[in-house]
């Protein structure tokens, strides 16, 4: 809920579309700079401004991804403070990257990886290994 009250849908789309708009700039840039014949000094400045283009995409790509973590811990605090109950959330969250760990995968083994990495939720071999450690570390204390 906490994602469609403030609108994340929207705050992520409009926020992705900024790199992806530097990147058209610089592959159209640098593929003009390529080809063959012309004016030299033109295909300099096209090259230097495919260069600050491309820089400028690495630069917004780590920004949009810093604010989608960001969005992420403010939909997380909404839930809890509506819900009045963190540790429920916690433990939801918690299933749902360890959960997909203890479940067995049958015959279809590999279509179930599949459909579980395009959820983006967890890797399954990822939450296997954390349970896996998680419970050696929990027997050493013991």
């Amino acid at each position: 809920m906490g994602h469609i009250i403030h609108n994340d849908f929207v705050v992520m789309t409009t926020v992705s579309a900024i790199p992806i708009i530097f990147y058209t700039v610089y592959r159209v840039l640098y593929d003009a700079a390529r080809q063959p014949g012309g004016d030299s000094k033109g295909k300099g400045y096209a090259m230097m401004i495919a260069m600050v283009a491309f820089v400028a995409y690495v630069i917004t790509q780590v920004i949009v991804l810093l604010i989608s973590r960001y969005r992420e811990y403010w939909a997380d605090k909404f839930s809890a403070e509506k819900t009045k109950k963190p540790n429920t959330l916690s433990t939801a969250l918690t299933k749902i990257a360890y959960g997909l760990a203890s479940e067995g995968l049958g015959a279809n083994k590999e279509k179930q990886v599949n459909y579980e990495n395009a959820l983006m939720i967890s890797d399954p071999r990822m939450a296997r290994s954390l349970a896996f450690n998680a419970e050696a570390l929990k027997s050493k204390k013991n």
